[in-house]
């Protein structure tokens, strides 16, 4: 059975960030992040760096339950499903 692969949805953090009526150094202040590190979530990529990001897991997980707490939705709703690769 696969493990399901989440990351961050680009698309779906920049839409809630500006139906907020966030900039993104507002909301990462409000969310406790570096303003680099919402650019860099908000930035598509057709390639994920999985390994790395595994390797990051705690830091990750901090910053997206900033993120949800400062736009006011569940973690869950900034994620999206990728393939395993």
């Amino acid at each position: 059975m696969e493990t399901p692969v989440l990351v961050v949805d680009p698309l779906k953090l920049r839409k809630l960030r500006k139906d907020g009526g966030f900039t993104q150094e507002r909301l990462a202040e409000k969310a406790g992040t570096s303003s680099r590190t919402v650019m860099r979530l908000e930035a598509p990529c057709d390639n994920p760096d999985i390994d790395g990001a595994a390797a990051q897991v705690d830091t990750l997980l901090s910053t997206i339950s900033g993120l949800s707490r400062a736009l006011g939705v569940s973690g869950f709703s900034l994620l999206k499903e990728i393939p395993d690769p």
